[in-house]
């Protein structure tokens, strides 16, 4: 174990957590009950939580050998050959809106490592800047933040004095950001639904609420933040939020907490957001039928693209291969447009800005 250990002098001093913490309440089923009102969940922390930043996390460290015969842990007899696993136990623990859930396992050393005890920690940093859960936790916030989660857990878990960010494996990042004063999010979760996105093997729309899009690797989600949370969220605010697990987070150099910087944040978050084109231009069939019409493309391609579009919007088989099809949506990319049906006469262009967190009106 390298002898680095968290850096919390002169970051954020004043963030801190409930002092009250308590095993989170289940039933007789075992699901989580929540017992708070809204008025307990808005405990007295400063709102130092940004439009853009960490919403989720989950790390991986070794850990002492626990204690698991105790009555405050859930135990999990079931064996994991698989995964090298012969016991776990998992532990929730609430203070206020914000919960951490713990997981420890037991691995054979010739599996995993020099290490036979490790501690699965997953937990929502913003809830400590924001509890209502509308703002995020700033990257340059989250080493000071993971450091009070794990001071909250030494009751019960037994850590390695010398750990430190480099000792703390990422296993999910979860980066996002709001768009706020839109006019129509259902405007962008219908209008952004078609657009091709490669070695994507779902995509989903819900209630015209959220549009999922993912694999194996991570997921990414634009949705409604008001109508997930009418009472916290202002109208017209959207949340695009890039989930990442191991293959995302590997392509972008992040595999422990020291990896988590602002340069290697923005590489991901960008770089899932090109893929899933949040800031297209957004325009109706008509409008997009004027930019084919207009540009430098031959005749030919024009007719075959007018009528790709046409066809595909309306749920009709457009009669192309993949690569053709592939091909069509590679210009929509180049052009940045992504049309869609509208059943009304509002013939605006409009998109989503990354920058201002803003929609942006073009025609």
């Amino acid at each position: 174990m390298r002898p680095t250990r968290l850096a919390v002098a002169g970051l954020a001093t004043d963030l801190e957590p409930p002092t009250q913490w308590q095993r989170f309440p289940t039933n007789s089923m075992g699901k989580f009950v929540r017992t708070d009102s809204r008025d307990q969940f808005l405990i007295s922390i400063r709102r130092t939580g940004s439009d853009y930043g960490v919403d989720y996390i989950t790390i991986c460290f070794p850990i002492l050998k626990p204690d698991l015969k105790s009555a405050k842990w859930e135990r999990d007899h079931k064996i994991w050959p698989d995964r090298a696993i012969t016991e776990r136990g998992k532990l929730d623990l609430r203070g206020g809106s914000q919960w951490i859930r713990v997981f420890v396992y037991e691995r054979p050393q010739a599996h995993y490592g020099s290490a036979e005890h490790w501690c699965s920690v997953s937990f929502n940093p913003s809830r400590f800047v924001d509890p209502g859960g509308i703002l995020l936790c700033d990257v340059t916030d989250l080493q000071v933040i993971v450091n009070k989660a794990l001071k909250l857990i030494e009751e019960y878990i037994p850590l390695f004095p010398d750990m430190g960010p480099t000792d703390i494996r990422v296993k999910r990042l979860d980066v996002a950001s709001n768009f706020y004063g839109v006019d129509s999010p259902t405007r962008y979760l219908r209008g952004l639904e078609p657009v091709r996105r490669p070695y994507a093997r779902t995509k989903l729309l819900y209630s015209d609420q959220t549009l999922q899009v993912g694999s194996k690797s991570g997921v990414v989600r634009l949705y409604d933040k008001h109508a997930h949370t009418p009472d916290l969220a202002l109208p017209g605010t959207l949340r695009f939020e890039v989930e990442a697990r191991r293959g995302w987070l590997l392509k972008n150099e992040i595999s422990s907490l020291a990896d988590v910087t602002n340069e290697t944040i923005a590489k991901l978050f960008f770089d899932r957001a090109k893929w899933f084109g949040v800031e297209r231009e957004v325009m109706t069939t008509r409008s997009a039928s004027e930019v084919i019409t207009f540009s430098n493309l031959s005749p030919t391609l024009k007719n075959n693209l007018l009528r790709y579009v046409y066809l595909k919007l309306r749920g009709n088989d457009p009669g192309v291969d993949k690569k053709t099809e592939a091909r069509y949506e590679a210009i929509f990319a180049d052009f940045g447009i992504c049309p869609y049906l509208e059943d009304v006469a509002d013939r605006s262009i409009t998109r989503l800005d990354l920058k201002s967190n803003r929609e942006v009106k073009v025609a």
